[in-house]
């Protein structure tokens, strides 16, 4: 009796082992799984700070913009950009001064579509919100209650394309030109822009 007692109690300690080993076993596996991946997928971390030259409205408002980026990269293929941008630019028309200044902000996705032979090429799309200020004035009358102010908020769509000219360790520089939509029942393009940009990785 006593020994049918032992035995049962050295299969129960060993089916307690078992399952321990088990847990531990999926754990270890589980870790060296995310640590596996961690190392084929190194995240970068890169600031990237930009001007364009930028075209509103059918192309007759024209001016600078300055942008500032933030890019985590999730893999080979894929980022997350958040952006800040804010632009001026101005007409003269029919002895009219027309300005406009703008401030957006945007979340897209990067991909990178050639990872191993061409990772300079990058394509952006996200989402989009954009502020503008219009105002015109007519120049022959200097009173400024005369100038037509007109605000306009709408949501939208960014799409870009980014080529990395120079990319070395801890800096890139390269070009970007970016497309702005707006949805006001149907999708219209609002804005174009082009300009250089320089990164910093860290």
């Amino acid at each position: 009796m006593f020994v049918v007692l032992k035995f049962k109690r050295n299969i129960t300690l060993q089916l307690k082992n078992y399952k321990r080993m088990k847990k531990i076993a999926l754990l270890l596996t589980i870790l060296i799984g995310i640590n596996c991946f961690g190392q084929e997928n190194e995240t970068k971390n890169i600031f990237s700070f930009g001007t364009n030259f930028s075209f509103y409205g059918h192309g007759d408002i024209v001016g600078p913009s300055i942008y500032g980026e933030y890019s985590y990269e999730l893999n080979k293929h894929f980022s997350i950009s958040p952006k800040l941008a804010s632009g001026y630019a101005h007409r003269v028309r029919d002895k009219y001064f027309g300005s406009l200044s703008s401030f957006a902000v945007s979340l897209s996705v990067d991909y990178t579509p050639f990872p191993e032979r061409f990772d300079n090429l990058k394509i952006d799309f996200g989402g989009l919100y954009h502020k503008v200020l219009i105002s015109s004035v007519n120049m022959i009358n200097t009173e400024y209650e005369s100038a037509d102010v007109f605000n306009f908020n709408y949501y939208g769509f960014l799409s870009s394309v980014k080529l990395d000219v120079i990319d070395l360790k801890k800096i890139k520089a390269g070009l970007r030109f970016d497309v702005l939509y707006s949805i006001k029942g149907l999708v219209e393009v609002e804005s174009w822009q082009v300009g250089p940009y320089i990164g910093i990785k860290f």
